[in-house]
């Protein structure tokens, strides 16, 4: 499946693209383009469950969270920093 930028969800990924740009170890967090990928995805989808393995700061975690507020969203992460 080849994936276009979509900008259906552009103010909820602005706004979380946003709120995790200025936190501490944000060098690595999700672009814009990859988390407006997800978001078309996932409404494509509509998954019951997920598991994210390296969830990082969260900024997908939050994505998947705000899109999905009734499904199971399982996260995995091992090291300190992120986990905090």
């Amino acid at each position: 499946m080849r994936y276009t930028y979509c900008m259906d969800n552009s103010l909820l990924v602005e706004a979380i693209h946003e709120k995790y740009a200025k936190q501490i170890g944000s060098e690595q967090i999700a672009t814009k383009l990859a988390l407006s990928v997800i978001s078309k995805h996932i409404e494509l989808t509509m998954p019951g469950s997920i598991l994210e393995i390296g969830s990082g700061i969260g900024t997908i975690t939050d994505l998947l969270i705000q899109q999905l507020p009734t499904s199971d969203i399982f996260c995995y992460e091992i090291n300190s920093f992120c986990l905090k």
